[in-house]
Protein backbone atom coordinates (compact mmCIF):
# COMPACT_ATOMS: atom_id res chain seq x y z
CA UNK A 1 0.00 0.00 0.00
CA UNK A 2 1.54 3.42 -0.57
CA UNK A 3 -0.86 6.39 -0.41
CA UNK A 4 -0.58 10.14 -0.83
CA UNK A 5 -2.83 13.34 -0.33
CA UNK A 6 -3.50 16.42 -3.04
CA UNK A 7 -1.80 19.91 -2.30
CA UNK A 8 -5.17 20.86 -1.91
CA UNK A 9 -5.96 18.45 0.61
CA UNK A 10 -8.97 17.11 -1.50
CA UNK A 11 -8.02 13.87 -2.56
CA UNK A 12 -6.76 10.50 -1.26
CA UNK A 13 -5.13 8.23 -3.60
CA UNK A 14 -3.91 4.99 -2.36
CA UNK A 15 -2.94 2.07 -4.50
CA UNK A 16 -2.14 -1.43 -3.86
CA UNK A 17 -0.72 -4.20 -6.30
CA UNK A 18 -3.41 -3.64 -9.05
CA UNK A 19 -5.60 -1.34 -7.96
CA UNK A 20 -6.06 2.53 -7.17
CA UNK A 21 -8.31 4.08 -4.80
CA UNK A 22 -9.09 8.14 -5.17
CA UNK A 23 -10.88 9.44 -2.03
CA UNK A 24 -12.65 12.65 -2.20
CA UNK A 25 -12.26 13.73 1.12
CA UNK A 26 -14.46 16.90 1.09
CA UNK A 27 -16.88 14.59 -1.28
CA UNK A 28 -17.32 10.89 -0.48
CA UNK A 29 -19.86 10.17 -3.65
CA UNK A 30 -16.91 11.50 -5.68
CA UNK A 31 -14.44 8.98 -4.91
CA UNK A 32 -13.97 6.22 -7.08
CA UNK A 33 -12.15 2.65 -7.19
CA UNK A 34 -10.07 1.13 -10.37
CA UNK A 35 -8.80 -2.10 -11.05
CA UNK A 36 -5.76 -2.84 -13.61
CA UNK A 37 -4.18 -6.20 -15.20
CA UNK A 38 -1.10 -4.57 -14.54
CA UNK A 39 0.52 -3.62 -11.05
CA UNK A 40 0.51 -0.39 -10.35
CA UNK A 41 4.21 1.82 -9.36
CA UNK A 42 3.06 5.09 -8.37
CA UNK A 43 0.73 7.67 -8.42
CA UNK A 44 1.27 11.49 -8.19
CA UNK A 45 -0.48 15.05 -8.45
CA UNK A 46 0.59 17.91 -9.67
CA UNK A 47 0.75 21.25 -7.42
CA UNK A 48 -2.59 22.45 -8.29
CA UNK A 49 -4.68 19.09 -7.44
CA UNK A 50 -6.13 19.41 -10.45
CA UNK A 51 -4.60 16.16 -12.27
CA UNK A 52 -3.14 12.70 -11.08
CA UNK A 53 -0.88 10.25 -13.01
CA UNK A 54 -0.44 6.31 -12.35
CA UNK A 55 1.97 4.89 -13.59
CA UNK A 56 1.61 1.13 -14.53
CA UNK A 57 4.32 -1.47 -14.46
CA UNK A 58 3.01 -2.60 -17.82
CA UNK A 59 4.62 0.76 -18.94
CA UNK A 60 1.01 2.56 -19.32
CA UNK A 61 0.58 5.84 -17.70
CA UNK A 62 -2.87 7.25 -16.81
CA UNK A 63 -4.13 10.72 -15.97
CA UNK A 64 -7.13 11.78 -14.50
CA UNK A 65 -8.91 15.70 -14.61
CA UNK A 66 -9.96 15.62 -11.34
CA UNK A 67 -11.60 18.81 -11.77
CA UNK A 68 -14.20 16.68 -13.64
CA UNK A 69 -17.53 15.24 -11.50
CA UNK A 70 -17.49 12.06 -13.56
CA UNK A 71 -14.08 9.95 -12.68
CA UNK A 72 -14.85 7.18 -14.76
CA UNK A 73 -12.57 7.35 -17.50
CA UNK A 74 -8.98 8.43 -17.04
CA UNK A 75 -6.93 8.72 -20.44
CA UNK A 76 -3.87 7.08 -21.60
CA UNK A 77 -1.26 9.18 -22.43
CA UNK A 78 1.18 6.76 -23.85
CA UNK A 79 2.32 3.09 -23.91
CA UNK A 80 5.89 3.47 -23.04
CA UNK A 81 7.95 0.53 -24.26
CA UNK A 82 10.50 -0.06 -21.56
CA UNK A 83 11.94 -3.19 -20.74
CA UNK A 84 12.40 -2.80 -16.85
CA UNK A 85 8.72 -1.08 -15.93
CA UNK A 86 10.82 2.01 -14.19
CA UNK A 87 9.90 5.58 -15.17
CA UNK A 88 10.36 9.10 -13.43
CA UNK A 89 7.56 10.92 -14.24
CA UNK A 90 6.46 14.85 -12.88
CA UNK A 91 3.64 17.62 -13.61
CA UNK A 92 5.27 20.64 -14.78
CA UNK A 93 4.89 23.73 -12.15
CA UNK A 94 2.11 25.10 -14.52
CA UNK A 95 0.35 22.11 -14.25
CA UNK A 96 -0.14 21.78 -18.60
CA UNK A 97 2.67 18.77 -19.21
CA UNK A 98 3.24 15.95 -17.41
CA UNK A 99 7.04 14.93 -18.01
CA UNK A 100 7.67 11.11 -18.23
CA UNK A 101 11.23 9.47 -18.06
CA UNK A 102 11.67 6.01 -18.55
CA UNK A 103 14.49 3.98 -18.36
CA UNK A 104 17.09 4.22 -21.44
CA UNK A 105 14.27 6.01 -22.95
CA UNK A 106 13.71 9.53 -24.37
CA UNK A 107 12.51 12.38 -22.02
CA UNK A 108 8.82 13.45 -23.13
CA UNK A 109 6.84 16.01 -22.20
CA UNK A 110 2.89 15.20 -22.35
CA UNK A 111 0.21 18.06 -22.77
CA UNK A 112 -2.93 18.13 -20.32
CA UNK A 113 -6.42 19.18 -20.91
CA UNK A 114 -6.82 21.63 -23.09
CA UNK A 115 -3.40 22.09 -24.56
CA UNK A 116 -3.52 21.69 -28.56
CA UNK A 117 0.10 20.33 -28.24
CA UNK A 118 0.96 16.68 -29.00
CA UNK A 119 4.00 15.09 -27.51
CA UNK A 120 7.03 16.85 -27.01
CA UNK A 121 10.30 15.09 -26.84
CA UNK A 122 13.59 16.75 -25.44
CA UNK A 123 15.95 14.11 -25.96
CA UNK A 124 17.28 11.09 -25.57
CA UNK A 125 19.35 10.04 -22.33
CA UNK A 126 22.73 10.17 -22.48
CA UNK A 127 24.85 7.66 -20.81
CA UNK A 128 22.46 5.49 -18.33
CA UNK A 129 18.94 4.53 -17.29
CA UNK A 130 16.59 7.80 -15.43
CA UNK A 131 16.38 7.13 -12.28
CA UNK A 132 14.72 10.66 -11.62
CA UNK A 133 13.19 13.37 -12.78
CA UNK A 134 12.62 17.33 -11.04
CA UNK A 135 11.50 19.99 -12.83
CA UNK A 136 12.28 23.36 -12.41
CA UNK A 137 9.62 25.36 -10.80
CA UNK A 138 9.75 28.47 -13.63
CA UNK A 139 9.05 25.94 -15.79
CA UNK A 140 12.14 26.46 -18.28
CA UNK A 141 14.42 23.24 -17.72
CA UNK A 142 13.84 19.37 -16.89
CA UNK A 143 16.70 18.03 -14.88
CA UNK A 144 16.97 14.03 -14.76
CA UNK A 145 18.99 12.13 -12.91
CA UNK A 146 20.98 9.04 -14.58
CA UNK A 147 22.93 5.98 -13.53
CA UNK A 148 24.97 4.26 -15.80
CA UNK A 149 28.05 1.38 -14.75
CA UNK A 150 28.18 0.17 -11.28
CA UNK A 151 25.53 3.00 -9.79
CA UNK A 152 27.67 5.99 -10.68
CA UNK A 153 25.43 8.55 -12.95
CA UNK A 154 25.41 12.00 -14.36
CA UNK A 155 22.82 15.14 -13.84
CA UNK A 156 21.43 16.53 -17.16
CA UNK A 157 19.62 19.68 -17.87
CA UNK A 158 17.20 19.68 -20.38
CA UNK A 159 15.25 23.13 -21.62
CA UNK A 160 11.70 22.50 -21.41
CA UNK A 161 11.36 23.99 -24.90
CA UNK A 162 13.71 21.75 -26.35
CA UNK A 163 17.74 21.60 -26.94
CA UNK A 164 20.77 19.37 -26.33
CA UNK A 165 21.00 18.70 -22.47
CA UNK A 166 23.58 20.60 -20.29
CA UNK A 167 25.26 18.33 -18.34
CA UNK A 168 25.67 19.35 -14.54
CA UNK A 169 27.22 16.69 -12.69
CA UNK A 170 29.45 13.88 -14.71
CA UNK A 171 30.20 11.02 -12.83
CA UNK A 172 27.80 11.28 -9.98
CA UNK A 173 27.96 9.10 -6.87
CA UNK A 174 25.70 9.64 -4.51
CA UNK A 175 22.13 8.88 -3.31
CA UNK A 176 19.33 9.25 -6.04
CA UNK A 177 17.56 12.56 -5.72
Amino acid sequence: WASRVSPDSTWLATRDYNKVYFRNLRDSTRSRRYEFEAATVEVKFDRSGRWAALHMYDDSVFVWDLSHHDLSNPYRIGHIKDHLGWMAFGFTPDSRWLTTCPFFQAVDQWPLGASDGSVVSLGRQEGGGCNSVALDPAGRDVLVGTYADLGRGQVLLYPFRGGPPRRLVEKWDGAWF
